[in-house]
């Protein structure tokens, strides 16, 4: 089942690139942040399931994660996960994309639970020297078409950027809560 009455199976990569770009240049909170970069790549390339896990800080540190899947009416998944977690700790090891068909048991069992197919499952982690600020998780394309070289390019130039608005924003961040 598709959620989509209208499915393309183009996009303009430039185009998606630009449109992250400038929404993420006016935010200032990582939840939405991760949310913007996920809404966009939904909106160009067509995800049947798209989720975010997302790191929460104190003034120093990643206290937790919290993994979230909206729909458009609602949300589907809402789950705080503890540092200790054995799903965060394998995925905390992640630094490159990668499919949950190549990762550790209890991460597949993990997200297969929630419906994620195990082979077309595929993991954006954005990572810091603080250690992972936050993954996207793509399900199937709505178009059934697979990833290709050009998709994983993209994600990389993605990853790249946002990875270093990440460390800009993490900076301000410590800054705010120690005020």
């Amino acid at each position: 089942t598709t959620k989509r009455a209208f499915i393309k199976g183009y996009y303009d990569p430039d185009e998606l690139f630009k449109t992250i770009s400038k929404k993420l240049a006016k935010e200032e909170d990582r939840v939405k942040m991760f949310g913007v970069i996920a809404h966009e790549l939904d909106e160009q390339m067509q995800f049947e399931r798209i989720a975010t896990l997302v790191a929460i800080r104190d003034k120093e540190k990643i206290t937790n994660y919290v993994l979230v899947e909206k729909d458009k009416k609602k949300t589907i998944i809402d789950k705080k996960l503890a540092l200790d977690n054995l799903v965060i700790q394998a995925l905390s090891k992640q630094v490159k994309p990668f499919y949950l068909k190549n990762t550790q048991p209890e991460v597949q069992k993990f997200f297969t639970a929630y419906q994620y197919p195990l082979k077309e499952t595929f993991f954006l982690p954005f990572v810091s020297a603080d250690g992972l600020e936050g993954m996207i998780i793509l399900g199937e394309r709505s178009c059934g078409k697979v990833l290709k070289e050009q998709e994983f390019e993209i994600f990389n130039t993605i990853i790249s950027y946002s990875s270093a608005l990440l460390y800009k924003y993490t900076s301000y961040e410590k800054l705010q809560k120690q005020l």
